[in-house]
């Protein structure tokens, strides 16, 4: 009898940490389908209104429960911080003086960390912390580290393959 009283409770408990997830991610939804597209190339200058919105609302609880919350507030920062960069005609993976771009890349890159520590097999966010790691002029060996541990998770993602190679 305590066995089974004891698998329910289990099961009940996994069901409402289920149901939180599901909850954030319905709650979220702007924010992943933005991400998405950011993250498939779209640069939209009208968008740095929405992106801000978004960044400033608190994720409250869901970031606990929700880790695919924490990937795409991380790409909503690089979108933010290829924004201000391309506002600026400056160019979005190298290096530059301006203080706004280098502020918003640094906030870009601890999202990217804060991302990773929730899921470290994702390949594509390593790769993308080795890119903007490049931007901010990190250490050639720091960013051999990021594409060694993105080679790792994702070794056969072509998607990733193609663009890691061209990095």
């Amino acid at each position: 009898m305590t066995a089974k009283a004891l698998l329910l409770a289990l099961a009940a408990l996994c069901a409402g940490l289920q149901w939180q997830a599901l909850r954030s991610h319905l709650n979220h939804r702007a924010h992943h389908r933005l991400a998405a597209e950011a993250g498939a190339g779209r640069l939209e200058t009208a968008d740095s209104g929405l992106v801000a919105a978004l960044l400033a609302a608190p994720a409250g609880a869901a970031a606990l429960f929700d880790p695919h919350l924490h990937r795409s507030r991380a790409v909503l920062h690089l979108y933010a911080a290829d924004l201000i960069a391309a506002a600026n005609g400056l160019d979005p993976l190298r290096p530059v003086p301006d203080p706004e771009t280098v502020a918003a890349r640094a906030a870009a890159l601890r999202q990217l960390e804060a991302a990773l520590a929730r899921q470290p097999l994702d390949g594509d966010l390593w790769l993308r912390l080795a890119v903007t790691g490049r931007a901010l002029g990190l250490p050639e060996r720091q960013l051999e580290t990021y594409l060694e541990f993105s080679r790792l998770s994702t070794p056969y993602e072509g998607w990733i393959l193609r663009r890691r190679s061209s990095f």
